[in-house]
Order: structure tokens, then sequence, then C-alpha cells
């Protein structure tokens, strides 16, 4: 028996895969960080948010733009 989220990101991903796609490309369109800073007047910031590295995508914050 699968305990956690192991077995549904294992399925999400061979979607992914199957779909010839990306997390990024597949949820890129959603508008989720125009409705973000909302979000954030709620919840708070981080002090290390503010750098904006996660708006820019993966690796942003490593460098590797």
């Amino acid at each position: 028996m699968e305990t956690g989220w192991s077995q549904s990101w294992i399925t999400a991903v061979l979607a992914l895969r199957a779909l010839d796609t990306s997390l990024w490309e597949a949820t890129g369109a959603c508008g989720l960080g125009r409705r973000m800073a909302a979000v954030e007047d709620l919840l708070g910031t981080p002090p290390s948010a503010g750098d904006g590295a996660a708006d820019q995508g993966p690796g942003a914050a490593s460098g590797s733009r």
C-alpha cells in the first residue's frame, strides 16, 4: 500500500510524459501568478520570497538563467 504523495506524483509524471509536456508548460496558462499577490497579502510573504525567483521557473533560484 502506498502512503503519502508518491503514487499520485508517479501517475502525474507519467501522464505529463505521455503528453510530451512538463509541469511548467501544462500550468503556464492557468494564471496562478496573477492571483499570487492576493494570496501573499493574505498569508504574508516570507522574507526570502521577495527576490522573485519563484516566478522564473525551475532553476531560477540557483542562478542558472
